[in-house]
């Protein structure tokens, strides 16, 4: 798979969480990195650079999605705040659609 492709993969897997109703929803479409294309690509987890090459990471400088949406997210699915986890799930959406016009 390309980064492209992988990229593609991503954004599609977000437009599923954003279109999702429910936490039942969303926890049945996964929000974890096994179920993002880009991880599957690029993530080394004994690395030091486990996100190197990576469109988030170059686009953030960080790893692990950190300085992304994709932590509010997180933190809103734990804290059980459906309108939050959707409102970070569309931020994060459209933070990965501004890496394909980057490209």
């Amino acid at each position: 798979m390309t980064k492209a492709q992988a990229l593609r993969k991503s954004i599609e897997h977000w437009e599923r969480l954003v279109a999702c109703e429910t936490f039942q929803e969303m926890k049945a479409e996964g929000y974890r990195s096994e179920q993002c294309a880009l991880c599957d690509l690029f993530y080394e987890e004994d690395e030091d650079y486990a996100c190197e090459h990576c469109p988030v990471q170059e686009a953030s400088g960080e790893d692990d999605c950190e300085e992304t949406p994709y932590w509010f997210f997180i933190g809103a699915i734990y804290d059980d705040e459906f309108e939050d986890a959707h409102q970070a799930a569309q931020a994060e959406l459209l933070f990965l659609k501004s890496l394909v016009e980057a490209e």
